[in-house]
C-alpha cells in the first residue's frame, strides 16, 4: 500500500509539474495574444486617424478645385465680354476714322472750291 500510495504520490507529483508547465505556456500565449491584439488595435486607431486626416485634407482639396473653377468659369465670362467690346470698340474706331476721313475730305474739296473761287474773283 506504501508503495503504491509512494507510486501515486510521485504520479501526483509529476501531473502537478506538467499542469504548472501547461498554465505557464498558456498564460504566456495569452500575454502575447494580448499583446497583438493591442498592437493591431493601435494600428487601426492609427490608420482610422490617418483616414480622416486624408479624407479632410481631400475635401479641402476639393474646395480648392471647386473655387479655382467657379474663378476659372468667371474669368472666361469676363475675357468673352472684354473681347466683345474690345470689337465693338474697334468698330466704332473704325467708323470714327471713316467718318473723319470722309470729313477732312469733304473739307479739303470746300477749302480748294473756296481758294479756287477766290482766285477767280
Amino acid at each position: 500500500l506504501e508503495a503504491e500510495n509512494e507510486k501515486l504520490s510521485h504520479e501526483l507529483s509529476h501531473l502537478r509539474s506538467v499542469l504548472e508547465q501547461k498554465t505557464t505556456t498558456s498564460q504566456r500565449a495569452l500575454g502575447d495574444m494580448v499583446e497583438n491584439y493591442q498592437a493591431a488595435e493601435k494600428a487601426r486607431m492609427d490608420t482610422l486617424h490617418e483616414k480622416e486626416t486624408i479624407v479632410s485634407e481631400l475635401n479641402a482639396l476639393k474646395n480648392r478645385l471647386a473655387m479655382s473653377d467657379a474663378k476659372r468659369v468667371d474669368l472666361e465670362k469676363n475675357l468673352a465680354e472684354s473681347e466683345t467690346l474690345r470689337k465693338e470698340l474697334m468698330k466704332r474706331v473704325a467708323h470714327f476714322e471713316n467718318s473723319a476721313r470722309k470729313a477732312l475730305s469733304f473739307a479739303s474739296k470746300l477749302f480748294l472750291k473756296s481758294l479756287v473761287l477766290c482766285y477767280y474773283y
